[in-house]
């Protein structure tokens, strides 16, 4: 049986011409070299055809830098299965004449330079299965025409200039899983609507201008995993029943809102969570206890709250979190016992609370902990000597407490790269000739400062200055070490910059610094290494003054 040679129509050719001729910048000449007569267009690079009939179905053009608009000829290409151009170039609107690509399930445009509105005419793609139009550019608001694509499972808008309301009519695509709004403008409520989405898995409102408090209608899937509510002016108190019925959650984001009234009890039924962020919201109130349940909580942010009552012993039994946050609240009480269970623990912030009591043995089993900020508190006694058992411990931070002494144990942390305590009770020789001679042990040893990422989970991003070692203004026969010549200010979300405030100091070179400090506290396996920088710490002179050991 004879088979004629299939000869593709000159119009498929001619559609995929002018598409390569409004992308006018090639970096990378992959068009200019590769889409040529040279060789079959279905063996050009990101085209795939269909093997029998060898009609074009896939264009996959992603990180070329191409730049260009798209021509209307990509409506010719009507075998079309995917249109993927994702982090490109690619300008000017989107033409209507994707409409009539009826066979398009993937449509892939995310960060390029588009502009204008979402054409309704994308709604006649009636086989979409995911939109993906993250980056930058697209306005107007969302067209109430995507609401009647049956099989869409993604709907992904993120970082564009999109503005008005969340249409109700999203509720009607039964079949979305995910959502992403995050990074618009988009005002007004949450529409009660969404409850239909039975078989979503993610929300992303993220950063835009919605406001209202959260209908208790979308927090309600048996199948949501993950809910970002941050950024906005959501008021209100959270449902009661927040995390009754969400089995399957594992992050909730909500900071930065104006939530108020107690914290959910029933979010520790949510058991899957691994990320409870609620920071910088009104909730007061207790912690609730019963996130103590939550055993695959990796972080719980709660700070800057109006939070009262003691910090639960229950959440000693969390045992993967790796990250507690419950800085500037009003938690009374005391540190409890049980936090040596929380055996994971890296980062902890307690700071700025009106916790007493001494700092508990318990905490040093935390033998993963690498940041601790307890200070602005009202704890007192001693700090626990174990505390050098901590090898991970990079920066510790008990100022303005009233904490009595410091162990020599603190000679042990050889990754201690910042300590902070001023504003306490701390007194005797002792404990200046420690510090100084941690000081000096600290410039010997040369320890370059750790990458921003050493420690910090994926919530949130800290950049620290690890330099210098802070004894100001203490109760101290000595005086203060330190303290005068530097003032550490924490502002701009987390970035910690040391501001020089006394300009009448003194540099004392390490020799003089090695006669200060005892004998007894130099350790005997350590040896100086040779530096070929000139090193020294700044004291203030009235620090000078005052040093008579």
């Amino acid at each position: 049986l004879f088979v004629p040679p299939f000869h593709p129509p000159t119009s498929l050719i001619t559609s995929l011409l002018a598409f390569k001729s409004q992308l006018t910048v090639d970096p990378n000449n992959v068009l200019a070299s590769n889409w040529t007569d040279k060789s079959h267009f279905c063996d050009w690079y990101g085209v795939s055809c269909s093997k029998r009939r060898q009609r074009v179905t896939k264009l996959e053009l992603n990180n070329l830098g191409l730049r260009g608009t798209l021509s209307p000829n990509i409506g010719n290409l009507s075998f079309l299965t995917m249109l993927s151009l994702r982090n490109n170039g690619v300008y000017g609107r989107l033409p209507d004449e994707i409409g009539p690509l009826h066979r398009l399930e993937d449509i892939l445009l995310a960060y390029n330079a588009f502009e204008g509105s979402i054409p309704p005419s994308l709604s006649q793609c009636q086989r979409l299965l995911v939109i993906s139009f993250e980056g930058k550019g697209f306005s107007g608001g969302i067209p109430k025409e995507l609401s009647t694509l049956p099989l869409l499972n993604g709907l992904f808008l993120g970082g564009n200039e999109l503005r008005g309301t969340i249409p109700p009519s999203l509720g009607n695509i039964s079949t979305l899983v995910l959502l992403g709004l995050e990074f618009n403008n988009f005002s007004g409520t949450i529409p009660t609507e969404l409850k239909h989405l039975s078989i979503i898995r993610g929300f992303n409102f993220f950063a835009n201008n919605l406001s209202g408090p959260i209908p208790p209608e979308v927090l309600n899937f048996s199948s949501l995993a993950e809910i970002w509510l941050s950024g906005n002016a959501f008021s209100g108190d959270l449902p009661p029943t927040t995390g009754l019925w969400l089995p399957s959650l594992q992050k909730f984001m909500a900071e930065g809102n104006q939530f108020s009234g107690h914290i959910p009890s029933y979010l520790s039924n949510s058991s899957k969570l691994t990320q409870l962020v609620l920071r910088n919201n009104m909730f007061s109130g207790p912690i609730p206890s019963t996130l103590g349940q939550l055993q695959y909580l990796q972080t719980l942010v709660l700070d800057e709250n109006r939070l009262t009552g003691q910090i639960p012993q229950e959440m000693g039994f969390m045992r993967n979190l790796n990250y507690l946050k419950l800085r500037n609240n009003k938690l009374s009480g005391t540190i409890p016992s049980t936090i040596g269970g929380m055996e994971m623990l890296q980062r902890l912030y307690l700071d700025g609370n009106e916790v007493e009591g001494s700092i508990p043995d318990e905490i040093c089993l935390l033998k993963n902990l690498g940041e601790m900020h307890i200070h602005g508190n009202k704890l007192s006694g001693s700090i626990p000597g174990c505390i050098g058992n901590l090898s991970n411990l990079k920066v510790m931070s008990l100022s303005s407490n009233m904490l009595s002494s410091i162990p020599t144990g603190l000679w042990s942390l050889d990754n201690l790269l910042f300590l902070n305590l001023s504003s306490n009770s701390i007194n005797g020789p002792l404990a200046v000739a420690l510090l100084l001679g941690l000081i000096k042990r600290r410039r010997q040893t040369h320890v370059e400062r750790p990458h921003s990422t050493d420690l910090l989970p994926t919530v949130e991003h800290k950049m620290i200055s690890y330099h210098d070692l802070h004894l100001a203004t203490n109760n101290s026969s000595e005086g203060n070490l330190l303290g005068s010549s530097w003032d550490w200010t924490d502002r701009d979300k987390e970035q910690y910059v040391f501001y020089p405030i006394d300009m009448d100091r003194k540099e004392v070179e390490e020799e003089q610094i090695e006669s200060m400090t005892p004998s007894s506290l130099a350790s005997p396996t350590y040896s100086s290494p040779t530096s070929s920088v000139s090193q020294s710490i700044v004291l203030s002179r009235q620090d000078l003054q005052a040093r008579d050991l």
